[in-house]
């Protein structure tokens, strides 16, 4: 997820604003249901694999650390990203675009930290 969300930090929403005002209705739907195929599997997997490490591992930290960046993932992910996106449903907004751009940056950074973690696990072990 870790590569996904730079994608679409500095490739995908960017992009956004050089959608045809008319069209961007039916664009936004459409990112809406695609990236959600690859994001929601995705994102299930890395909670529930994150549950299970933590309950596998009892009181490790890292673990715990771990889960507790995807909670503010999945947080963030629902609770702004996704109301975003339902406003920029029924159209373009400039404003509501930056946000959604910049609250964004929340996810890039947690799924980076994030990645760094699990190279760190890999590396040293737990």
């Amino acid at each position: 997820m870790c590569g996904v969300i730079w994608v679409v930090q500095l490739v995908h929403y960017p992009l956004f604003k050089f959608v045809r005002i008319n069209d961007f209705p039916e664009f936004e739907r459409s990112h809406c249901n695609r990236i959600t195929l690859i994001v929601l599997p995705t994102m299930g997997v890395e909670l529930l694999s994150a549950i299970l490490l933590v309950y596998i591992s009892k009181e490790n930290l890292i673990y715990q650390v771990n889960l507790f960046l995807l909670i503010l993932i999945w947080i963030s992910t629902f609770l702004v990203q996704t109301r975003q996106h339902q406003k920029l449903s029924s159209g373009f907004d400039e404003n509501i675009h930056k946000n959604l751009v910049n609250f964004n940056w929340i996810r890039t950074i947690l799924w980076s930290i994030r990645i760094l973690l699990l190279f760190y696990i890999v590396a040293y072990g737990s």
